[in-house]
This record gives C-alpha cells, sequence and structure tokens, in this order.
C-alpha cells in the first residue's frame, strides 16, 4: 500500500486522492485485517492450497467481473439508477463465481472463506451504501421495486485495485 500512496501523494490532486481512498478501503482493511490479526492469518494460511488451485479460475471471474462492468458503462439507453442496480448485481455475479468454484475445487469452508476474503476486497462505503439490499435474487425479479443511488465511475478503479491486491496478497502469503 506504501507505494499506492506515495503515487497518489505525487501524482494526484487532493480531490483525486479522496476518491479513491474511498474506493480502496476495502482493500486497506482486507490488508489489515490479514496483517494485524494473528487468526485471520492462520485461516488465511489454511487456506493456501485451495488459493493456488483456484487462482486461474478466480482471474477467470474477475475478467469477466471487469468486463460486465464495462459493457454497463457503455450502454447509453440505461438511467443511473439501472446502472447502479445492475453492476451490484454483476458484483454478486461475481462473488458466486467465486464461490462455486473455490466449492468444486477444495470445499465449502475454503469457499467460504475466499468468498468473503473477496467480498471484502471489493466491497467499498460507495458498495455498503449502494448494494446491500442486492442479491442474485433481486437481481433477478422481474420488477426491482427499490434501486441504490448512483455509484460513482470510480468503479472501474475499485476493480482493478482489487485485482490488483488480492493477486498481491495471494503472491505474498501462498509462495
Amino acid at each position: 500500500m506504501a507505494c499506492v500512496d506515495g503515487y497518489t501523494r505525487k501524482c494526484m490532486s487532493e480531490v483525486e486522492r479522496a476518491s479513491l481512498e474511498t474506493h480502496l478501503k476495502g482493500a486497506r482493511s482486507t490488508l489489515a485485517f490479514l496483517c494485524d490479526d494473528p487468526s485471520v492469518q492462520k485461516e488465511y494460511l489454511s487456506h493456501a492450497a485451495c488459493i493456488r488451485k483456484v487462482r486461474e479460475d478466480w482471474e477467470r471471474c474477475h475478467h469477466h467481473f471487469k468486463y460486465m462492468v464495462g459493457e454497463e458503462h457503455a450502454k447509453g439507453d440505461i438511467t443511473q439508477p439501472q446502472l447502479d442496480h445492475n453492476i451490484c448485481c454483476i458484483r454478486e455475479g461475481f462473488l458466486k463465481c467465486v464461490y462455486w468454484t473455490s466449492n468444486l475445487k477444495c470445499g465449502k469452508m475454503e469457499a467460504v472463506f475466499l468468498q468473503r476474503m473477496t467480498a471484502t476486497l471489493s466491497y467499498s462505503d460507495v458498495h455498503q451504501q449502494k448494494c446491500h439490499n442486492v442479491t442474485l435474487t433481486t437481481c433477478s425479479a422481474a420488477v426491482r421495486t427499490s434501486t441504490p443511488p448512483s455509484l460513482r465511475s470510480g468503479l472501474v478503479v475499485v476493480v482493478v485495485a482489487v485485482a490488483v491486491f488480492t493477486l498481491s496478497l495471494v503472491e505474498h502469503f501462498v509462495t
């Protein structure tokens, strides 16, 4: 995180740094979680074999997630509330993809752990406000009675940050 902090101090305005920091809270909290809590470190390391086994699958889930977010942003005929809801649904799909592939290759306990870590990494305060009531059930509902308020365009930054930090965590703790 020090290299990200150094880059943002040097190359971003205060407003840009504040926006990025909002999106990086999930990654920062996960790093603090892993580095400061010995029981979490132990749990993380206990799943090292599974993390290695599902890494390529996780990357496929992640790339599909990024692609789908890009597709949503490219739509010109969609309202901001619809876009927000759809992006929250895509994120739910991403988490389920991580769970299903982990469950198939490793087991339920590992799948729950990896899904929880991925959720933490891909969650920011923006998501907490906008996606807290979104589930795959609400995503598949034909009529949506409530749609979350707008997500900022910085979501793409979050997606990239999630990939970078998750892969660096896997590399650091597993290899």
